[in-house]
């Protein structure tokens, strides 16, 4: 009874009901001849299906996120500081501006690995939209919580991207004469994140959290199409066109 109702659970708030329609409709139109509605039809019903299923989400994610091992504990000893990426934000909630769930996971690895190995930490982000607060503010404020001295926190609040991200630190980290970096952020993030830090000339040692990927055996749950399923999808598939962005505009 147990699977049997979160399977029922799972189908009322899943885009199933959309892939029956486009493939019932591809049926609908064969008796019309209708034969190029049928065949898109049913091939978004196929697509949307392949893309709202967790194997097809672990699949993607391993080629994105497989790349870099996590540091090992010699390598953050020797890394000088901590660098944090911005994640996003969501402004003006009951409790205030708080970090997005990515940027969540981010600030607690870097909490959990400055109580291990304290140094500084360089927060980076800032107003991307129409943001009344910088994205590293925010995130400031959490460290805070989390138990991390305010005096080893920094923060660049200009960045929007990526590349700016890495460019208006560097312009920090240079000052100081921080040539090797650990970088936190997600493991999707982290291919295109450290190769566009090493682009600023520096030694980088990645610290990826926040994973997508997961390692356990599949059962009849994980082939149930799930909106969550198909925005991990499109996030990971965004990231594979950054790394191909970045390395046609000559960043990489």
């Amino acid at each position: 009874m147990f699977i049997l109702g979160k399977i029922i659970g799972q189908l009322v708030v899943s885009p199933a009901i959309f892939i029956i329609l486009f493939i019932f409709i591809g049926i609908y139109s064969n008796r019309y001849n209708l034969q190029k509605i049928k065949r898109m039809s049913i091939l978004l019903g196929v697509v949307l299906y392949v893309i709202t299923i967790r194997p097809t989400v672990d699949l993607t994610a391993k080629l994105v996120e497989n790349r870099f091992e996590p540091a090992s504990a010699m390598e953050i000893k020797k890394g000088e500081v901590y660098v944090v990426l911005g994640g996003g934000i969501t402004e003006k909630t009951p409790v205030g501006n708080i970090p997005s769930e990515h940027a969540s996971v981010r600030l607690m690895n870097a909490a959990i690995l400055y109580n291990k190995y304290p140094k500084k930490i360089y927060i980076t982000g800032g107003k991307v939209t129409n943001q009344q607060v910088s994205e590293s503010s925010v995130y400031k404020k959490t460290l805070i919580g989390l138990n991390v001295p305010e005096s080893d926190i920094l923060i660049e609040e200009k960045s929007r991207t990526t590349m700016e991200n890495a460019r208006y630190t560097s312009e920090l980290l240079k000052k100081s004469n921080i040539k090797n970096i650990i970088l936190v952020t997600s493991a999707s993030h982290m291919a295109r994140s450290k190769m566009t830090f090493e682009k600023q000339g520096f030694d980088v040692t990645p610290a990826p959290c926040d994973y997508i990927q997961n390692h356990k055996k599949y059962n009849i749950l994980d082939y149930i199409p799930r909106g969550d399923n198909m925005s991990y999808f499109m996030r990971l598939v965004w990231e594979l066109v950054g790394i191909v962005y970045y390395g046609i505009r000559g960043y990489l």
